[in-house]
């Protein structure tokens, strides 16, 4: 980026590709064979000096807070979820799982006009969905997800399905939940290969559209983060100085802490 200077209030792009591979060379370095990810295949996010080229450097509006600024990267994550969707108004779609990445993919497709149902086990989640931008929601474990799924859009199936529990069993069920023309991105790393009904995929012609890291979206994202706040407010549950950093990440994967997202200060 250009036009950057000392003192601005930026947000770092934590990823780039190798710039020669077929990906790379067709604008999808974000799936990239030997992408790099700072903080996962290099060290720097969490030291005191990090250097990273002025492309990765994406302005904020300095009103936003740290905290509030910092949420930008799950944020493209789910602006990624989305494209891969083609998610447009009017379109009926699913988000399966409500962690930070359903609840932020929730936001997205809400603000592009979809109506949005999410399904999560954990009630706490589930009002906080609403929240969000979820018209309806259904807790799995008190009610079926096909046949709720089927009540809700008349026996048609929705739009789009995301899958982000990390279930096999739902990856799998998902098909079945798809209207014809419909879309799927599963944003889960499964170990094991999952199964998928193919007569369904054909029939319907059904989309089933990966999703990785994020492409280009952090500007559109840098950009609609102050019309966010009251969104992020309430995605940023929890706040940590660097000094408990361990207590932080134990906050992080405890499932009974409350937390969504959790963020360390410097």
């Amino acid at each position: 980026m250009t036009g950057l200077s000392v003192g601005d209030p930026v947000i770092v792009e934590p990823i780039h590709g190798c710039g020669t591979c077929y990906a790379c060379r067709n604008g999808r370095y974000n799936c990239c064979p030997d992408i790099v990810v700072a903080g996962v295949h290099a060290d720097g996010v969490m030291e005191e000096y990090m250097v990273v080229e002025s492309r990765q450097l994406h302005k904020y509006d300095p009103s936003l807070t740290p905290v509030q600024a910092a949420t930008a990267e799950p944020y493209t994550i789910g602006a990624q979820a989305n494209a891969q969707a083609g998610t447009q108004a009017g379109d009926l779609v699913l988000v399966i799982g409500a962690g930070p990445i359903g609840m932020i993919i929730c936001d997205i497709a809400e603000k592009r006009g979809a109506t949005v149902i999410v399904s999560e086990v954990n009630e706490a989640r589930l009002e906080l969905a609403r929240d969000f931008g979820a018209a309806f929601t259904i807790n799995p474990a008190k009610e079926d997800l096909k046949t709720r799924v089927m009540e809700l859009t008349e026996g048609k199936g929705v739009n789009v399905v995301f899958e982000t529990s990390g279930v096999p069993a739902l990856t799998s069920l998902s098909v079945e939940l798809l209207s014809p023309h419909g879309r799927l991105v599963p944003l889960t790393f499964a170990p094991e290969p999952v199964p998928v009904n193919f007569r369904l995929i054909n029939k319907n012609e059904l989309v089933i559209a990966g999703t990785r890291n994020q492409n280009s979206k952090f500007r559109e994202v840098a950009e609609s983060l102050p019309g966010r706040r009251d969104r992020i407010d309430k995605l940023v549950t929890h706040v940590f100085p660097a000094e408990e950093a361990v207590k932080a990440f134990e906050t992080a994967m405890d499932k009974n802490s409350g937390a969504c997202k959790v963020v360390i200060t410097f």
